[in-house]
């Protein structure tokens, strides 16, 4: 937070929600890890990676749902983006399957924020070109 203190324009995306143990269930440190960070109106967070981080035990679409809804919620649906983590999403489901996964565990999108969530926000963050 140190960076973000000095630097307030920085843009930065935190990787694959910040890791949090999703094992393991802990996510008190990591709720109040995130809520600092999306206090930085210039930091985004990636939903991405979470099934490759659960160290090889079996995940479950249902595993996300706690933390990708607390994310949305400190970040808002402006600032929070999808990632397959593809080809490395292959060791624990297919691309489709982490995309069905994101999906069911932020039901509650209106189709705009869907649109951001699935596309529009990394797009702008990696100044991608829109067609």
């Amino acid at each position: 937070m140190k960076l973000l203190e000095r630097i307030p324009d920085l843009t930065i995306v935190i990787d694959h929600l910040g890791k949090p143990g999703i094992p393991g269930k802990e996510i008190e440190h990591w709720v109040q890890w995130m809520e600092a960070a999306a206090g930085f109106e210039r930091v985004f967070c990636k939903l991405s990676g979470l099934a490759t981080g659960t160290g090889g035990v079996r995940w479950h679409p249902a595993d996300w749902v706690p933390y990708a809804r607390h994310a949305a919620r400190v970040f808002g649906p402006e600032r929070l983006m999808f990632g397959s983590d593809w080809p490395v999403c292959l060791q624990a489901g297919s691309f489709g399957e982490m995309l069905d996964a994101a999906r069911a565990a932020l039901p509650d999108l209106k189709p705009s924020h869907i649109e951001a969530v699935f596309g529009g926000n990394a797009a702008g963050v990696y100044r991608l070109p829109v067609k």
